[in-house]
């Protein structure tokens, strides 16, 4: 990646942003380092040459203009959590400026960004239905955060449907991706079912394994994103020891369970109340 700069060596403009999917997949790998350079930074933003990034993007984005680069990059970036400026380097030259977003952030007023924004008011109006997949990944995401004592990234940013993982960061698990399945069912097996994506960017995944009327934890999982070679973990519900292949990062599920019935899904601000 490129070098960082001083924060003493820029000053910041702001700029009008667009949608462009492409930069979505080429800033994917870097993600991680970004935000862990962010994390350790002395004021919470980093700063980095245009022309050395646009190189670590890759060879269909070198030779565009920075204000076309600084465009798709914003809104890519905006849903990762993290805003991006252009400013300069004191020796003229064109630099991006990085940070986490904040609860008053708006990425754009764009079009395409406004509609997306209005697929995801009913996640900040207390009219999500708790019962949907988006419900259902929120309130395992939820039983996640408190089994450990943390916020989510939801409560840190206000952004639904955080990509790529749901807490950061925790001292012990680093960056978090919760997974929940209820109890399926197909030829004789029951199984739970948690799609991964192969996604390399949580440290963990945590999976939390549902009865079929996902109203009780039946098992817990805590593996390590480097012992996930596929897109989907599958659990058999009547494994041992010896077939099981995440054997050892099988957690007992009573404590979960009964944090669990705790929650007062009723009073939360996002899940619409069951009738």
């Amino acid at each position: 990646m490129p070098k960082l700069i001083d924060r003493n060596l820029s000053s910041t403009k702001m700029r009008r942003n667009y949608w462009y999917s492409a930069y979505t997949t080429a800033i994917n790998e870097h993600i991680e380092w970004i935000m862990d350079s962010i994390k350790y930074s002395k004021d919470g933003y980093i700063r980095v040459m245009v022309n050395d990034f646009t190189k670590e993007l890759g060879p269909n984005f070198i030779g565009r203009h920075y204000t076309s680069i600084f465009t798709g990059l914003r809104h890519a970036l905006f849903d990762e959590g993290i805003i991006i400026d252009i400013g300069k380097h004191m020796n003229g030259d064109d630099i991006f400026i990085m940070r986490f977003i904040n609860n008053g952030d708006n990425p754009s007023t764009d079009n395409i960004r406004n509609i997306k924004d209005k697929s995801r008011q009913k996640c900040r109006n207390k009219n999500l239905d708790p019962d949907s997949t988006k419900g259902f990944g929120y309130i395992s995401e939820v039983l996640a955060a408190k089994f450990l004592r943390i916020r989510t990234c939801f409560d840190m940013t206000g952004i639904f449907n955080y990509r790529d993982f749901d807490i950061y960061q925790h001292e012990d698990f680093g960056r978090i991706n919760v997974k929940g399945s209820k109890l399926l069912y197909y030829k004789g097996y029951y199984y739970w079912s948690f799609n991964t994506k192969k996604n390399k960017i949580p440290d963990f995944f945590f999976c939390v394994g549902y009865n079929d009327t996902r109203t009780e934890v039946l098992c817990v999982y805590i593996i390590p994103n480097e012992n996930v070679p596929t897109h989907t973990i599958r659990i058999n519900k009547n494994w041992d020891q010896d077939k099981d292949p995440y054997y050892w990062y099988k957690q007992d599920p009573k404590p979960w369970n009964d944090l669990f019935h705790t929650l007062k899904l009723e009073d939360c601000p996002v899940l619409k109340t069951r009738s």
